[in-house]
């Protein structure tokens, strides 16, 4: 690190370690901040075929192995899919007119409101 991004002074100094992570400590505002972690982001076209995949009645376990993905990461998509569709709108990849959403009217413990978007690609 090398500047404080708060005041973006050049005073840093080392304060231990979160989780593994290196924290610094600024001598001029007295804030901390960790070091810069990168993650890795799936691309669209991964949570897009997690979609068409649990569309067509796959699990959540299959689909995250499938796309060597872990199961939790699925589940958010599903449950968040209006977000992803919204971002291919945006990335006009996908036009509204080919979106159908249709709600389950099936009772299931999981997931109270349930959602199966339909693609017409």
């Amino acid at each position: 690190m090398e500047n404080c991004k708060f005041c973006h002074a050049n005073k840093l100094v080392k304060a231990g370690f979160i989780h593994k992570i290196q924290r610094y400590m600024c001598k001029m505002c007295k804030r901390t901040q960790l070091e810069e972690v990168h993650r890795e982001k799936c691309e669209l076209e991964i949570k897009i075929q997690a979609l068409y995949l649990a569309q067509n009645g796959e699990s959540l376990r299959s689909i995250a192995k499938t796309l060597k993905v872990s199961s939790t990461s699925v589940f958010r998509w599903i449950k968040s899919s209006q977000n992803i569709l919204q971002e291919l709108i945006m990335k006009s990849m996908l036009n509204p007119s080919n979106i159908k959403i249709i709600k389950n009217n099936q009772k299931d413990d999981s997931i109270e409101n349930s959602y199966k978007i339909m693609l017409n690609i």
